[in-house]
Formats: C-alpha cells, sequence, structure tokens
C-alpha cells in the first residue's frame, strides 16, 4: 500500500488538462486543443497520459522522481554492447510457440504471446495453418534473440520456452550496464542447464541502466521454487545489481523483485500504473483532496481489478507466491508496507539498518538528476540568498566547489562506486568532476574553490584509477598553490586556513610543491594575526561578523585547526603558539552556564546587537568546536583539549535529541541532523568517553523513516532543494556511506592521512 501514498502524495491534478508532479507542472493538454474534442476523449487522454508518467517516473524507479532528459545515444557504443549481450547467450534454441496472430499490418506478422506482442516478417512464422492469418497459432524463428520483440530490449530465448497457458511470472533485475553481458551469461547458461524454460530481455542502451527493471526474466509460475534456486546462485554474484526495484513489485533481495505477468498482453507496470490513473482521476472528479480519502478509493478501484491493493504484484486470482528462502526477507519487508526497511534492534541496543543501501539509493537519485553535455554532468539546485530572510533562494546549475558545487557530488558518488561497484555511478562522478574542472571559477578556498576541487580531483583520480584526472588534478593544485595568499581570507572556508588543510592533503597525492604552499598560507595567518589579553583571533571575512568568531567554519577554532596540522608536519612552535592561543581566545566565550561558545555573528539588518546567540551546529557553536577539539586532543597530547571536547559533545547530543523531538527539518551536514549525528560518531571512534552512537544512529534510523522512500530530504537551504555536499542530499548520502564504511573520509573536519590514496 505505500507505493500507492508515494505517487499519491506527489501527484495532483489541477484540472482535466494537466497535473503536478512533485510539486512541478506536468505535461499538458491546452485548453484550445481540448476544447476540440469531447469529455470523454479528453479524460482518456488524460488518464493515458497520466498512466504514461507514472510508468516513467514512478514505477520503473521505484519510487516518485522527476523527469529525467534521456543522453542521446552513441549508435557504436550500443552497438558494442548489444554485441556483447548476444554473445553471451548460452542459449541454442530457434523456434519457439509465440502465441496467436492478433493481425496482420502493412505485411507484418503481430503476435499476441499473451505476455507480449511481436511484430514478425512471414518467413519467420511457422504455422500449421496456412497461409497465416488472424487467429492462427504460430511458431516464431528467431534464433536465439530479437532486437524486435521488446523495444529497447535485446529478447533473449530459453532451449525450453515456456508454454502457452501457464501463468507467468515476471523476475525483475536491477542490473548495472556493466554486468548486463555476465548476468546473461549466467542466467542463460545455468536455467538452460537445469532445463527450465523461460525468456529473458535485457536493455540495449547502456545509459538507460539508471531504471529499476533492466532486465527482466519470464519463467513459468508452476516451477518457481526451481527457478529460485538458480535465481539465488545468480544474484549472489557481487556488482550485479544496484538497491532499488520497481513500484508495485514484490521486492526479494536488493535489485531483485517478482510480480505475476496481467496476463493481458500489457507489461506489469503500465496495467498498474493504469490502474492508478484512474483512480486518481475519479478522486479528482469526486473532489477527493486528501490524502487518506485518495489512498482509500485506490485501493477500492485495485480491488475492483481483481488486485489486491497490498499485494498488488499477484495477478487477480492467483495464490501468494513460494519463492523459499526469499519469503523471510519479503514477509520482514511487507510488514513494514513496502517501507524502508525500519532499523533493528538488537540485545544491546545497537541499531542496525543497511546503510550501504540508503547511501545508493540516495546516489542513484542524484545520478538520474544529472543534466548531461559534452560529457558533463550538471544539476540545479536551491541557492541560499544572503540578507533576503531566512530559506530566501534562487535555483541555478551549480558552481564546481566541494561545498556546494559538482566536485562535492562528484566526490561522494566516487566513494559510493567504488563500494558498490555501480559503473553508472563511477559515469557520473566523472562527468561531475569534468564539469568542476572546465570551470573552476575564481575562489581558491578549500570548500567553494580551486583547493576543495584539485582535493576531490586527486582523490577521486586515485580511487577510479582514472590517469585522465589525476593529470588534471596535478594542474590545478600547481596552479592553486602558486596562488597568492587572499588578503582578508583566514578562515577554513574561504581561506589560508583551509588552504593549509588542502595542500597538507595534496602534499602525498599530486606532484607539487604543497608544503611549501602550505607554510606560506601558515605564515600569512600568523601575520593577519590580532593580538589581544584574550589570545589570537582574525577578522571575519563574513560581513556578518562584528567581533572577531569563534567556530569552525569561519572562526579561531578552523584557523587552529590546520595551524595545528601544519606544526605537526613541520614542528614549527610558532604554528602551535598560535594555535593555543587561538584557543584562548575562543575559551574567553565560553559560557559555562549555557556549554556552549558564542556566536559572534551579527546580521546587517540588525540595528544593534542582539543578544549574545549560541548555535550548535557543525559550522557554529558546540558540535563544530568539539570536533576539532578532539583532534587538537590528539595532535598536542593534551587532555585539557579532551575535556573541551567532551562539554561540546554532551551539548552537542542534548541538541540532537531536541531536533528529533521536534521533527527538525533539516538533514544537511553542515547545519543539519546528520551533521550533529556525525560529530557524536566522532566522538565515539576517537574516545573511550561517554557513548553517543545510539544517538547518532537513531538519527541517521529516524531520516530514513521520514525519508529514505520518498527521497525528498529536507536540506540545508531550509526552503528548496539541492543536490550538493554540505547543505544538500550529497552529504546526507555522504553520511550513510560513512556509516557503512567508516574507512570513507570526513568531509567535516579534513584529515590528511584519510584522505590519502596511493596514485595507481
Amino acid at each position: 500500500m505505500i507505493a500507492f501514498r508515494q505517487a499519491i502524495e506527489a501527484f495532483s491534478l489541477t484540472d482535466m488538462h494537466g497535473f503536478e508532479w512533485l510539486g512541478k507542472r506536468g505535461p499538458s493538454l491546452s485548453p484550445p486543443t481540448a476544447s476540440e474534442f469531447n469529455h470523454d476523449v479528453v479524460r482518456a487522454h488524460a488518464v493515458q497520459q497520466i498512466k504514461n508518467f507514472l510508468y516513467t517516473n514512478f514505477y520503473i524507479r521505484g519510487a516518485p522522481s522527476h523527469p529525467q532528459a534521456r543522453p542521446r545515444q552513441n549508435s557504436v557504443e550500443n552497438h558494442q554492447f548489444i554485441q556483447k549481450i548476444l554473445s553471451s547467450d548460452a542459449g541454442h534454441n530457434e523456434w519457439w510457440d509465440a502465441g496467436s496472430v492478433a493481425e496482420i499490418r502493412d505485411g507484418r506478422v503481430v503476435v499476441d504471446s499473451g505476455t507480449l506482442k511481436v511484430f514478425a516478417r512471414p518467413e519467420e512464422c511457422r504455422s500449421s495453418v496456412l497461409p497465416v492469418d488472424k487467429g492462427a497459432k504460430v511458431q516464431l524463428r528467431l534464433g536465439r534473440s530479437s532486437l524486435r520483440a521488446s523495444p529497447g530490449f535485446c529478447f533473449l530465448l530459453g532451449d525450453a520456452d515456456l508454454r502457452a497457458l501457464d501463468p507467468v511470472l515476471r523476475i525483475y533485475w536491477n542490473l548495472h550496464a556493466s554486468a548486463a553481458a555476465r548476468f546473461v551469461r549466467e542466467t542463460t547458461s545455468s536455467l538452460n542447464a537445469a532445463a527450465l524454460p523461460f525468456r529473458l530481455k535485457v536493455l540495449t542502451d547502456p545509459s538507460a541502466y539508471d531504471r529499476c527493471d533492466s532486465g527482466v526474466l519470464y519463467v513459468s509460475r508452476t516451477n518457481s521454487k526451481e527457478v529460485f534456486t538458480e535465481v539465488r546462485k545468480i544474484h549472489a554474484d557481487s556488482g550485479l545489481v544496484r538497491s532499488g526495484t520497481p513500484a508495485f513489485t514484490c521486492r526479494l533481495a536488493p535489485g531483485l523483485s517478482a510480480a505475476d505477468d496481467p496476463g493481458n498482453g500489457e507489461s506489469f507496470g503500465r496495467h498498474r500504473c493504469g490502474i492508478l490513473a484512474e483512480s486518481l482521476m475519479q478522486a479528482f472528479e469526486r473532489g477527493l483532496n486528501d490524502i487518506d480519502s485518495r489512498m482509500r478509493l485506490a485501493a477500492e478501484i485495485f480491488e475492483g481489478a481483481g488486485i489486491d491493493p497490498v499485494k498488488p504484484h499477484l495477478r487477480a486470482g492467483l495464490p501468494e507466491l513460494d519463492l523459499g528462502p526469499f519469503e523471510k526477507q519479503q514477509s520482514s519487508r511487507a510488514s513494514n508496507n513496502g517501507k524502508t526497511p525500519s532499523p533493528k534492534t538488537n540485545p544491546v541496543g545497537t541499531i542496525q539498518a543497511d546503510w550501504l543501501g540508503a547511501a545508493a539509493e540516495i546516489g542513484r537519485r542524484i545520478s538520474a538528476e544529472a543534466v548531461w553535455h559534452g560529457g558533463r554532468s550538471q544539476w540545479i539546485g536551491a541557492n541560499p540568498l544572503p540578507g533576503q530572510g531566512l530559506g530566501a533562494v534562487d535555483y541555478r546549475t551549480l558552481s564546481g566547489g566541494l561545498y556546494g558545487g559538482t566536485a562535492g557530488i562528484a566526490l561522494f558518488l566516487a566513494e559510493l562506486s567504488t563500494r558498490t561497484g555501480d559503473s553508472d555511478l563511477k559515469r557520473t562522478a566523472l562527468g561531475a568532476m569534468r564539469q568542476a574542472l572546465s570551470r573552476p571559477g575564481l575562489d581558491v578556498g578549500l570548500y567553494p574553490g580551486m583547493t576543495g576541487i584539485a582535493l576531490a580531483a586527486a582523490r577521486i583520480g586515485s580511487l577510479l584509477k582514472n590517469d585522465w584526472l589525476l593529470d588534471k588534478a596535478d594542474l590545478l593544485a600547481r596552479r592553486v598553490l602558486r596562488h597568492d595568499v587572499v588578503a582578508g581570507q583566514h578562515d577554513l572556508i574561504y581561506g589560508s586556513a583551509g588552504r593549509i588543510v588542502g595542500a597538507l592533503c595534496l602534499e602525498n597525492m599530486v606532484k607539487a610543491p604543497a608544503l611549501k604552499a602550505a607554510e606560506k598560507y601558515g605564515q600569512a595567518l600568523l601575520t593577519a594575526a590580532e593580538h589581544s589579553s584574550q589570545g589570537l583571533s582574525w577578522p571575519a571575512q563574513d560581513p556578518r561578523g562584528g567581533q572577531n568568531l569563534t567556530g569552525l567554519s569561519h572562526g579561531t577554532a578552523g584557523i587552529a585547526y590546520a595551524l595545528a596540522l601544519l606544526w605537526r608536519r613541520t614542528e614549527e612552535k610558532s604554528f602551535r603558539n598560535a594555535a593555543e592561543a587561538a584557543i584562548a581566545y575562543e575559551q574567553t566565550h565560553f559560557n559555562s552556564a549555557i556549554a556552549n561558545w558564542a556566536d559572534l555573528r551579527t546580521r546587517p539588518e540588525e540595528q544593534k546587537p542582539a543578544g549574545t546567540r549560541y548555535a550548535c551546529y557543525w559550522c557554529h557553536g558546540a558540535p563544530g568546536i568539539a570536533l576539532q577539539r578532539v583532534w587538537l586532543a590528539r595532535i598536542f597530547n593534551d587532555p585539557t583539549y579532551l575535556e573541551h571536547a567532551r562539554i561540546g559533545m554532551k551539548t552537542t547530543a542534548e541538541y540532537a535529541s531536541r531536533s528529533l523531538r521536534h521533527k527538525e527539518e533539516n538533514y544537511s551536514l553542515c547545519h543539519g541532523v546528520l551533521g550533529n549525528a556525525e560529530v557524536l560518531l566522532e566522538w565515539n571512534s576517537h574516545t573511550g568517553g561517554t557513548d553517543y552512537s545510539a544517538l547518532a544512529l537513531q538519527a541517521a534510523a529516524e531520516g530514513l523513516r521520514l525519508y529514505g522512500t520518498s527521497g525528498r530530504w529536507p536540506c540545508g537551504t531550509i526552503q528548496g532543494d539541492t543536490p550538493g555536499l554540505m547543505l544538500g542530499r550529497a552529504g546526507i548520502g555522504y553520511f550513510y556511506l560513512r556509516l557503512a564504511d567508516p574507512t570513507v573520509p570526513s568531509v567535516l573536519l579534513v584529515n590528511p592521512a584519510a584522505w590519502m590514496v596511493e596514485r595507481p
């Protein structure tokens, strides 16, 4: 039933001529055109249009998704791809019982097999009735494969063909394009060896493998147990499938699901989308606006069609599938109404979930949303508008940087692809890096500028063993490391502190004089520091800064971290002294009653200073400062800083608990729920103090419960959606990826040792 709710929540029929989907206007029939036809024709057209739209943007995606522009097909690449598939077929059949002739059209024979309609030439048909005419039972000579039987697919036949009267079961595979030929070889070999009848189709366009039904295996329901013995072996091949499954189907395992054939010659997905489209139209006609009413109506219409709305994968009148060992996994999912699986709690209270699957689902959606041009991938996202009120945004194409640009998305997708084997994610990651490198901009900072782009290029090039990208990383690193110090820019985000951290990361990743550059930036920080009785601090680049700021992103905590790293690398005492003096300044703004550090920013619109504020995020306040103190305690081997961290972590945990209770709608890394959750996990990984992992995992699980199925994650832009790293969905996915594999380097506090990958 949850599949209906996702689509119904995403859909709004505005009038008989058009609709909205995920808040955006869908295709519509213009009123002048509609006026030329009677009401029944307009209604039928609208239902058909909704059906087709649901099929493309819901069924094959597994969840509501925005319409996607398909990249232009490469005919040479497609031909090579198809030939690999054809040469992988291990079958030997030449003639198969195809069904009855539905019609003769333009010299072609249209054969209805019950599961699909096939267009064939007369010489490809064999029948006991001559001449071949409508209604005749025919066999088709398609060899072992056909590119005409199902447009867009390569259709393959088993040595034993399906019997015409047997109920057919469809088994859906969410294949990686790179694994399609291997899948065909393994499937045809194993099923033919077991003498099991089947038909198989896989997509012919490698760029189309972003849909959840890229491979479909047709088998007889009567021998499903024997089939699934082989299916389990095939599915065990790592790197074969991605995680998603088509809507309405019975999910068996990641990337694997099943459904009964409708039996009317129509595809399963189009049949179910047609029923749902009719229910949406009737809801509009009856004036049903609330979700629950539309849900009840949809259930009634499915039941009227003989389909169980709770088990829409079943054909009317057929019993539940006998799936053997898959049953246990499916039953646990079914009890959750098809939602993203709820995390379990083991006897010691540790939440467990498929964190990698969650990251992969987010990555898949981001990858599918990419706009391609000239081998580069780009996105449109919400961009905060400073000084125009909380949540004010506009939408624009992304910059190239790590913070909110294509380099940050590339980093997430590349790290994810190396852990899932998903070649589509790898392809999009490389496209995103090409985009970042093509327009790196003038900013040289770590998070928004060229330093971060060079760092991402170096790491991704090493991870993916891409020599072209490594060469580009070298060139950009040399350019940025030669760049002069930018006056007035000192902090971790934009300034010299971030450039120190980036240079120390790049030192062992590129062939460039990185250490010399880091020392240059360090000396610039010493020169620009303002000395007072409180310690050392730096003027803020942020125009909201009145006093010199505290905090990790724009204040003394971030600068002190960079200087501490530089001291550890060079053993130059002045860098350590400056770092400790910066912390002393920050501690004068610590309020022990509140257990937090003052946020010293002022807003341009304020006529007079407001009362002291205390933020509680990575960027400003206790979480970021506590994270920095954990690392300084290690770098300087000084337990004083660990005590600072302990206090800050307790404050972070209390704030995180309140955020969950109040359903805070911001799951970003920069200033959202998951940024604070990651800070708490960092504390656990580095100390033996209070264990906050249960709270952090609760935040992760709550995020999946609320947003995992729909994919509509609340971002740090407050209003609007962005796919970027620090404010958007790439960062949310990155958090779940680090839960699955803590060796993925943190972007909240960049550690040179963690980021380094040996060059291939």
